[in-house]
């Protein structure tokens, strides 16, 4: 999920490394990574963090709804609450959290319960 360029400028340590795109490049350029790729859409490593792989997966979805609604000139309470959704998943991402934690447990959860909230209007 972070190869996608909308996370460069979430850049910093607690996000992803400096260049994810050489070191995926670099790590998984064997035949069966590439046809693990092929086949399911994703490297295995996105699996085994899926907590992280799915904040990056919320943002990048509600940044690109939140486009696509602002280039039409749909703003409503719809839009503005994706808005603030988008900032409270970058946050959580940039600042880090750690299950074992339960106060960034609750952070994750609260993001987690605002986005399936909104996920019956993100499509209709």
């Amino acid at each position: 999920m972070f190869r996608a360029k909308i996370f460069d400028p979430l850049r910093g340590d607690n996000f992803y490394p400096d260049n994810p795109e050489e070191l995926v490049k670099e790590r998984y350029s064997d035949e069966e990574y590439k046809g693990y790729y092929e086949k399911y859409g994703f490297y295995p490593y996105e699996i085994w963090n899926v907590d992280y792989t799915f904040l990056c997966f919320m943002y990048s979805h509600l940044k690109a709804l939140n486009e696509f609604q602002t280039k039409y000139e749909v703003h409503r309470e719809f839009h503005d609450k994706i808005a603030k959704l988008a900032e409270k998943v970058k946050e959580l991402m940039t600042s880090g959290y750690d299950f074992m934690n339960s106060k960034d447990l609750k952070r994750y959860k609260e993001v987690c319960r605002e986005f399936i909230e909104l996920i019956p209007g993100m499509w209709t």
